[in-house]
């Protein structure tokens, strides 16, 4: 590995650190499969430059316009619902929901990989258009000759750097359009119902903490819509907070009191005063 990183040191740490990280995954798994009862401890280079590009709505659509239609439909998926680049390749139409209007993610890179996630109204035409054209035999979303039979990253590298050349923006890598998703949301929602939305793993708080499935479908209309305001909501995140003794809990209540007030504010210059005024 020492030998390893010698040779390649002279590039990206992070290209260096995607290999030490993959090396390090596969290692694991060899353990868990038994192959392997001891493994060596593997360490990432320092002082990697942490990609943290976020688009802005013109970027996203000016790349959205300049896809070709066999990319063009894999890029709205990535961008509308976050997910990892891979869960979108190896899609399965068994995995798609029109009933429930969710996309069901059966597995990825961690434990908390698997969820549903409701389709945008723009994804949910799109997948029908999809569904409709489709190979009944072929059980693929987005089927290709390659040994897999779905989408691989060889592929979409080139059908993205077309986008950005025709769409005249600087190169970013694919995963940003996932990246772009979680900020985004993050200001729509609690961390804990966004760790879910994402499939991320989060620290023990994690297991006190259940969000239920409405909460993902309210966080993804918050994304396209401005918030209501809900007096009844408003009340029980009221009382909610006075019995909370979870900390962690009581921040995100406070974060969600703090977007019902806004709302509010924005209605309350329409009310009629006292005087008759507006």
């Amino acid at each position: 590995v020492q030998q390893y990183i010698r040779l390649k040191n002279v590039g990206s740490r992070s290209t260096v650190n995607r290999d030490l990280r993959t090396l390090r995954y596969a290692l694991h798994c060899a353990m868990d499969w038994n192959k392997l009862f001891r493994i060596p401890k593997i360490h990432l280079l320092a002082d990697e430059v942490i990609r943290d590009r976020v688009l802005s709505d013109a970027e996203a659509q000016a790349y959205l316009d300049s896809c070709s239609p066999e990319w063009r439909d894999v890029a709205l998926l990535l961008k509308d619902t976050g997910c990892r680049p891979s869960e979108i390749y190896a899609l399965l139409w068994a995995c798609v929901d029109f009933e429930a209007n969710c996309i069901h993610i059966e597995a990825g890179k961690t434990k908390r990989a698997k969820r549903d996630l409701p389709m945008s109204p723009e994804v949910f035409s799109m997948m029908m258009n999809r569904y409709q054209l489709r190979d009944p035999e072929n059980p693929w979303v987005f089927p290709s000759k390659s040994r897999s039979g779905h989408l691989g990253e060889s592929t979409t590298k080139k059908w993205h750097n077309k986008a950005l050349k025709a769409a005249g923006l600087e190169s970013w890598p694919i995963y940003t359009m996932r990246h772009t998703f979680g900020t985004s949301m993050s200001t729509k929602t609690d961390s804990y119902t966004l760790a879910r939305i994402m499939g991320h793993s989060q620290a023990m708080t994690r297991r006190y903490v259940h969000p239920v499935d409405e909460s993902v479908r309210k966080a993804f209309q918050a994304k396209s819509e401005p918030a209501p305001f809900e007096p009844q909501e408003l009340v029980r995140l009221t009382n909610e907070l006075v019995g909370c003794k979870d900390g962690k809990r009581a921040e995100a209540i406070k974060a969600e009191l703090r977007r019902h007030l806004a709302s509010l504010e924005k209605i309350t210059p329409n009310l009629p005063t006292e005087e008759g005024g507006k």
